[in-house]
């Protein structure tokens, strides 16, 4: 890999390019329609017309959104771009499990993730600084997990979850994993000790819905 175009050129597409340059990529640019500014942090920024210029010069592609929402309609709106999984080097994996990555793609892992083995990783996740996700877990398509959040073993996370900073989820078992529903949102620092029902809002220690 050796050029990168980032969509979002805010906090976490810069996060992104952090671990770009980690993995010695040279040439990156950030993709932005949502900003006047020519750069961010010395990166050039481009406009959603130029992105078929890019592909054509051999620039692959992340999405550097955090919400899972905007996340799903950039690779919407652009599905035919080569989306690479981008690994931060001091990302550390159980038995098998780096391997089975590459059975997916879009997926950005940042420094200090812990992934255990035996998990099912869908595309297009975000997992964050310090996250920790357990073995014989389900992360389905368009996840983000926020920094320091702690996923024991045998938690299913449906599509388009937001997991907040911080967050510790009870393990399941083998017969009824811990089941996070689609489109819901876990708050900042909350401890899930049951289901989470889709398209909710929960928060507190134990996490209860918002209504």
């Amino acid at each position: 890999m050796e050029k990168i175009a980032i969509f979002g050129s805010s906090s976490f597409g810069r996060e992104v390019a952090d671990i770009c340059h980690e993995l010695g990529i040279k040439e990156m640019v950030f993709i932005d329609d949502f900003t006047d500014a020519e750069e961010a942090t010395g990166i050039r920024i481009f406009k959603n017309r130029d992105v078929n210029s890019l592909k054509t010069q051999g620039y692959e592609f992340a999405i550097g959104v955090g919400a899972p929402e905007i996340r799903q309609k950039i690779a919407a709106e652009f599905p035919d771009l080569p989306y690479p999984n981008l690994v931060h080097p001091s990302a550390t994996f159980g038995r098998g499990q780096r391997e089975a990555i590459e059975n997916s793609h879009g997926n950005i892992i940042a420094a200090g993730v812990r992934l255990s083995h035996n998990i099912q990783l869908g595309n297009f996740t975000v997992l964050n600084l310090n996250a920790v996700v357990g073995h014989d877990c389900i992360l389905e398509d368009y996840v983000s997990i926020m920094s320091g959040s702690l996923i024991s073993g045998n938690v299913a996370i449906r599509d388009s979850v937001y997991i907040g900073c911080g967050v510790s989820v009870i393990n399941g078992t083998a017969q009824k994993k811990v089941e996070i529903g689609k489109n819901s949102v876990v708050g900042m620092g909350a401890v899930v000790l049951r289901d989470v029902d889709e398209e909710s809002k929960v928060f507190g220690n134990p996490a209860r819905q918002m209504r």
